[in-house]
This record gives structure tokens, sequence and C-alpha cells, in this order.
């Protein structure tokens, strides 16, 4: 990202071994926020830069399987069980029917939580729908059939880690980031925030929106004291 002035005036790729440099009005910057400082040109501030590098993601791997047969009634399900790796199952069937290929099948998601280059990362995709099996029969989860398709997505930098001292190394980044006028970082990874999907569309919706002048909108202001829908609150 080649800046003057304040402002970002062009982005520069390499494609098919060539540069290419693209100048634009606006720029909205939803990869690792972390990667972006690192991108900068002129380079950003020491001080920024060691910010940046002491903020870390965690990799997600998500094992998408098909049982046919009987399976859990829930949407998703957290695993706290020291037995088993996985943190997380989802049945999608449960979210709607549609999403089933006929009455008795079940579209699952066993996610792991890992960090790049560690021992589960380096697990080849076989072995991960193979663990993701064995979890789920050994945690009763699915109590009968069989499984019919399986293949594994690897997604870099999906979770921020949030460590003690985190917020100041963000403040840093976004303190600094506040002096260009047409930069809008957006989404999870882009802002370092570990918010809901829809927290994160609503960045770049209101990113957009400054973009086309339609106003000064601040994407950081998303998700200020908002309630995540796994939360209610009841009067008895």
């Amino acid at each position: 990202l080649r800046h003057e002035g304040g402002k970002v005036r062009s982005l520069v790729i390499e494609r098919g071994g060539e540069r290419e440099e693209i100048e634009a009005s606006s720029f909205a910057a939803s990869s690792p926020i972390t990667e972006m400082i690192g991108t900068m040109s002129p380079d950003a501030p020491d001080a920024v830069r060691r910010a940046g590098a002491s903020l870390r993601y965690r990799e997600h791997l998500g094992v998408h399987l098909v049982h046919e047969g009987e399976a859990f009634p829930d949407n998703w399900i957290y695993v706290h069980a020291a037995e088993v790796k996985m943190a997380r199952v989802s049945n999608f069937r449960n979210f709607s029917s549609e999403m089933a290929a006929g009455p008795g099948s079940h579209p699952l998601t066993v996610e792991y939580f890992c960090f790049k280059g560690d021992a589960m990362w380096r697990l080849s995709d076989d072995d991960l729908v193979a663990l993701a099996k064995r979890e789920l029969t050994a945690t009763k989860l699915l109590p009968a059939g069989r499984f019919t398709d399986g293949f594994v997505v690897r997604s870099e930098n999906a979770y921020p880690l949030i460590e003690r001292g985190y917020e100041a190394n963000v403040g840093a980044l976004r303190a600094w980031l506040a002096g260009f006028s047409n930069l809008f970082p957006i989404g999870r990874s882009g802002m370092f925030r570990y918010n809901n999907q829809d927290h994160a569309i609503a960045t770049g919706l209101i990113a957009a929106r400054s973009m086309l002048g339609l106003g000064n909108f601040d994407p950081w202001n998303v998700n200020i004291d908002a309630e995540y829908h796994e939360e209610q609150r009841t009067t008895v």
C-alpha cells in the first residue's frame, strides 16, 4: 500500500510474476491488520510495527462430513471434553432441512483450532477426516449410521488471539491508521476483533457508505456494547 499526505494512493500487487499498481480513491482492508501494517510504503513507525508483531491469530480447521443415520438434535455443540481435540461440531440439517441431501442425511462440520505449523495443522486432510469421525463416535454424538463424504477447509488467521495487553497494541495500530482518510480496516481479521459474521459484514457496509460520500461513518463503532445472538435477556 503506497501512501502520501495522509492518503493511500495505490495498491501494488504481483500477478503472474509481474507487478501491477492499482490506483483508487478509497481502500477497504479485510486482510489481517498485522499483515496490512507491514505492507505500508513508506513503512509504518517502528512502534506501530512492533505493536503489530505482538498480535497473533489462531487458525481454523473445518472438517466437513456427511453422515447418514441418527445424529444429535442441536444446531451446534461446544465440546470441552479433554479426551478429544475437537472444539465444536455443527449439524446443518438442524439449521434447515434444505441443507441436507435427504431425510437421513446430516451435513456436519467438526472444528479444530490450532496455530499454523503445529501438530494439528500438519495433519493431512485424510488424517483430519479420520480423526473427526473417531471423535464423533467416541463422544456418542452419532449413535448409529455411516459417513459418506468428507473434506477439510483450512482457514488461516481466523481468530484474533485475545491475550493480555492486546488492547494497547490494537490501539497503537488504530491511532496510526486514523491518520489516513481513505483507508478502512474491516472484518474480523482486518480489525482484530472477535465479532460475529453479521458485525463483520456491517463494518464493510459502513465503510462503503463513507467511500460513496454518504456520510462520515466509523466501522470501529460496530459491535460497541452489542449483545451476541447466543445471549437472551428474560424477565421473570
